[in-house]
């Protein structure tokens, strides 16, 4: 009987033990690794700004941490995209119905979500799962290279000076869309310094940050494209002449591209702390699995072993997760200052076709592209929109920045082909101009998109989609977004009548009518003599296309109402 007794004792502990166990192991695979139930029964969307050099923009350059520590899930899709295209995505989205946005937003600083209005913030509860530190690099041999004389260090009032003086020849993240770029770093440093630089809240309404960001502003060189599309297009052996002079980028992001470290040494930014928190942010109301989901995503980020190959590749881990401190009269002033400046800062938005078919008119379009820059002043604020945007940047920086706007050129690189969703360009580019509220709302002269296409729509997504691009490019049209189309070659113009609709046509087999209307005459120029398009024009007939293309830029901007815009 007590033989009977003890084994059943045993019997049952077993039981107990095996039981035990297997909690024990649920509890662990659910806290610490992605084990059986690893994607709660859903998926992720992570919008990354975060993947280091060329993970962001090669995928033959093997995968970013993030892409990596996703792929142990098998549900999680991290997507690379520059903070501020996120950004403007998110704060769009809502009129869209919100179905794009994705599930966890990794920006470059905690400030981009500060941007958004309150109702479309993301949750930032999780804090920063790393951080890196923005750093100057300036090019070897350079006028600025010898006017910092070996410094270790310089401050941003000293880097305007160098800019004032014509010898910063800048690429800058985060500005990827437009020269205004050094404006929000700026305002994101000195915002990181919590008011302690001795900066008040007067002091930033009044425009004495302004002082510093204007000539930095002017300096920057510009390009279609995210940084890291741009860095990626220089292939060894590197053309060290057509290297920008400076840049103002992430560590991380330059460690990437170890064939940079041969031209280029790093310098601190001094004055307010340069480093960037990167915050893991979830979107609001995710479902419970989605949030389940993205918790244990971001407890793996958060291990020693990932935090270890985040730190080799460029990062700076450590203990305090932290996010800026964004309250305070000086913050809330630069954070008012930064939002206006984003809203009112863009003259004129050109949107550049750069898929394979437009490779035949490389030459037209930089020659249309090189005019339209050289009928800016040295003020404007210009836009680039390359598409498609998968396929990186086409033209390298261009020459003499903004300082001399007369001196302006686009070098002539080959395109990397792809197709072209020109009607989902332009309702991007559109997105870079508007201004709804305020002052400049009622301003047309102020905002104006040109494209630059050969009338290709491949690619353009569902009918659905393509016409909810339409309607929000009409929108921006009646809100006075001025948009024109310069076009080379002879394919049809469905992206014209798609946009335009005053003629009915069928872009299936390329039929359309034989004429534009006046009101298109007004809106759509072709550098190419076909019957449907009234260009050339009158004036320009049986001249050469350079002349023929300089007396469209002109009769654009005498639409605008002259140069300046």
């Amino acid at each position: 009987m007590s033989m009977d007794a003890n084994r059943g004792n045993r019997l049952l502990a077993s039981i107990l033990s095996f039981v035990l166990g297997v909690g024990v192991a649920i509890v662990l695979g659910h806290y610490f690794l992605p084990a059986t139930n690893k994607c709660h029964g859903t998926e992720l969307t992570v919008w990354s700004s975060t993947e280091p050099g060329l993970a962001r923009a090669d995928t033959s350059a093997g995968l970013g941490r993030l892409q990596e520590a996703a792929q142990q899930y098998g549900c999680i899709s991290v997507v690379a995209l520059s903070s501020g295209f996120a950004q403007q995505r998110i704060a769009t989205s809502p009129a869209a119905g919100g179905a794009d946005l994705p599930d966890v937003w990794l920006p470059t600083h905690s400030f981009w979500n500060a941007l958004l209005e309150r109702g479309d913030r993301y949750d930032d509860s999780l804090g920063s799962f790393t951080t890196s530190k923005m750093r100057l690099y300036v090019k070897f041999g350079t006028p600025l290279a010898s006017a910092l004389s070996g410094s270790g260090s310089v401050a941003w009032r000293d880097l305007a000076t160098q800019a004032a003086a014509g010898r910063l020849d800048l690429v800058k993240e985060n500005a990827l869309n437009s020269t205004s770029g050094a404006m929000a770093t700026i305002l994101a440093f000195e915002a990181a310094a919590g008011g302690d630089s001795g900066i008040s809240a007067d002091d930033v309404r009044a425009g004495k940050l302004d002082t510093y960001a204007a000539p930095l502003e002017r300096s920057v060189a510009t390009y279609p494209g995210e940084i890291v599309e741009f860095l990626s297009s220089f292939k060894p052996p590197i053309d060290t002449a057509a290297l920008p002079n400076a840049m103002i980028v992430e560590e991380a992001v330059y460690e990437g591209f170890p064939g940079f470290a041969q031209h280029y040494r790093g310098v601190e930014l001094a004055g307010p702390d340069p480093t960037l928190d990167h915050p893991y942010l979830k979107r609001p109301k995710l479902d419970k699995n989605k949030a389940a989901l993205a918790d244990a995503f971001h407890r793996t980020l958060m291990t020693r072993t990932w935090q270890d190959r985040l730190d080799q590749a460029g990062f700076e881990s450590t203990e305090d997760h932290g996010l800026t401190r964004r309250d305070g009269a000086v913050v809330e002033a630069i954070l008012e200052r930064w939002r206006e400046t984003l809203r009112k800062r863009i003259s004129l938005a050109i949107t550049l076709d750069q898929s394979g078919s437009t490779e035949p008119y490389k030459r037209q379009l930089a020659e249309a592209m090189t005019t339209a820059l050289r009928s800016l002043s040295a003020t404007d604020r210009v836009a680039f929109y390359g598409f498609p945007g998968a396929a990186g940047a086409v033209y390298e920086p261009l020459s003499g920045g903004f300082a001399d706007p007369t001196q302006i050129t686009v070098p002539n690189v080959p395109n990397r082909g792809g197709s072209s969703p020109v009607v989902e360009a332009v309702r991007e580019t559109a997105d870079l101009v508007r201004d709804q509220v305020g002052a400049n709302a009622d301003n047309p002269r102020k905002q104006a998109v040109i494209v630059f296409t050969d009338g290709e729509q491949a690619g353009a997504g569902s009918s659905r989609e393509q016409q909810r691009d339409t309607e929000r490019i009409r929108s921006y049209r009646d809100a006075g977004v001025q948009v024109f189309f310069v076009l080379v070659g002879r394919k049809p113009l469905c992206a014209v009548d798609r946009i335009y609709s005053t003629l009915p046509s069928d872009c299936r087999t390329g039929g359309r009518p034989a004429k534009l209307d006046q009101d298109e005459r007004r809106w759509v120029y072709c550098i190419a003599d076909r019957p449907d398009c009234p260009t050339p024009l009158p004036s320009q007939r049986g001249k050469s296309d350079e002349e023929h293309i300089r007396a469209i830029i002109k009769q654009i901007f005498d639409q605008l109402g002259g140069a300046p815009i």
